[in-house]
């Protein structure tokens, strides 16, 4: 991963290739680069092309029904960054960082000195 600017925090977050994958809905696929493009043609006015982006354009430009609300959890919660939006409670709160998180956690307050 491209080492992000400290002098801005532009492109951090959703606007971010790599780092906007855990931080996406896990209803959404991030790796879905495909595009679709639909005509629209209707009998008074002249037709219009519109062109569906990718999952992480609509989500960025905060498309109807592509938003990175809080009806779905975030993939940094599940087990391997992937969670099943038909059973949410499936590798909820197992992902790696949370699980080394709570290992540190639990041993510092044993006072186990542990090197990660």
């Amino acid at each position: 991963m491209e080492r992000l600017p400290l002098s801005n925090r532009g492109g951090r977050g959703l606007q971010h290739d790599e780092a906007g994958k855990p931080s996406c809905p896990i209803k959404y696929d991030w790796d879905d680069l495909s595009c679709v493009a639909s005509m629209m043609i209707t009998r008074d006015v002249a037709p219009t092309l519109t062109i569906h982006t990718s999952i992480r354009a609509k989500i960025r430009d905060e498309v109807d029904g592509y938003s990175a609300s809080a009806d779905y959890w975030i993939r940094c919660l599940y087990e391997g960054e992937r969670g099943d939006p038909e059973d949410v409670k499936k590798g909820f709160l197992k992902s790696g960082l949370l699980v080394k998180v709570r290992a540190n956690l639990y041993n510092r307050s044993l006072g186990v000195s542990v090197g990660y």
